[in-house]
């Protein structure tokens, strides 16, 4: 992940601050994505001026116009995912919440319930939440939390591949930061910085704490849910790259098969030792790290989707942005 500076070139802020702000707009631009499953306040038993049925479910809402439209989302993406031959189908009910005071987070289920802000969702979005119902209660659940997020936005991005890259990117990278100390810079070619603004609203900078207080990848496969749900965003957000990336070298039918060994040896977890194994993952981080980052995220692919974003600022096109990489 290098790519060198050339002359002429603004600096426009510094690398860690840069960073964070690039996760953010990875995380702008993936509206529809699932950031993670942290739950806002909600209650079950909610009574909806609207139910739709759909073949996989029910979708229950204050519009039932919208209600058919998320059931016909539903019904597609659930098919996508049954084709994928992991988990056993489910009736879900999707609830569509009105206000929806969390940018950050796409949706998220509880037991076979999914609720989602009140708008049609992208089918990645769908996939994440339907995965993380068929998974409940099931073999499944003897993975950890930051390996079930990850099974879920594999499969988000197996039934959307549109998504797949930028949510690999954001989420890849972030592990790669907080982590393995990973820094990124922002570079504008013969143009002021003050004068293209790169970033529309405000983000949190990513805290140092962050790298301070990542978890150890022993501890990481072992959280729960409520340890992870209770991470910060840096943080939780550079867990579900982690568990993504083990994903994606594992492989799903292979994780399933996993789950299906320990629970039939009678173990409540599947080990540690034996997710690294399968994942060919050095036990702590460190330099073994960093060519399998490069490959889970695509390499240099994250550079186009940064630029791409800069061609819709005012007066920018791609050619005018130069994205330098440094592991430190």
């Amino acid at each position: 992940m290098q790519r060198a500076a050339e002359s002429g070139e603004v600096a426009f802020d510094s690398a860690a601050s840069v960073f964070a702000h690039f996760v953010s707009i990875l995380v702008v631009l993936a509206l529809g994505l699932v950031v993670g499953c942290q739950s806002p306040a909600w209650e079950p038993g909610g009574v909806f001026e609207a139910e739709v049925a759909a073949e996989y479910g029910v979708v229950a809402g204050s519009d039932t116009g919208l209600c058919a439209e998320v059931g016909l989302v539903l019904d597609e993406v659930a098919r996508r995912v049954e084709g994928l031959a992991l988990f056993e189908a489910k009736l879900v009910r999707v609830e569509l919440m009105e206000e929806w005071p969390y940018t950050s987070i796409g949706g998220f289920a509880r037991g076979t319930t999914i609720v989602l802000p009140a708008k049609v969702p992208s089918l990645s979005t769908m996939g994440h939440e339907i995965a993380h119902a068929w998974m409940d209660g099931t073999e499944w659940s003897l993975l950890g939390q930051v390996l079930s997020e990850g099974v879920c936005f594999a499969v988000g991005a197996a039934v959307d591949c549109q998504g797949d890259a930028l949510s690999r990117v954001s989420r890849g990278l972030a592990f790669a930061w907080a982590a393995m100390g990973w820094n990124c810079s922002v570079q504008f070619v013969d143009r002021d910085p003050l004068d293209h603004p790169a970033l529309p609203g405000t983000f949190e900078s990513a805290s140092e704490s962050a790298r301070l207080s990542f978890p150890r990848v022993e501890v990481a496969l072992l959280m729960r849910n409520r340890d992870y749900r209770e991470a910060s965003h840096d943080v939780g957000t550079g867990l579900t790259g982690l568990g993504w990336l083990m994903v994606s070298r594992i492989g799903l039918p292979r994780l399933g098969e996993l789950c299906r060994e320990a629970r039939s040896e009678g173990h409540d977890r599947v080990s540690t030792e034996r997710l690294l194994a399968e994942a060919q993952l050095p036990r702590h981080y460190g330099r073994g790290w960093e060519p399998l980052i490069d490959a889970f995220v695509g390499a240099d692919g994250y550079l186009e989707l940064l630029k791409e974003y800069c061609s819709v600022c005012r007066d920018l096109t791609p050619d005018d942005v130069v994205v330098t990489t440094q592991w430190n």
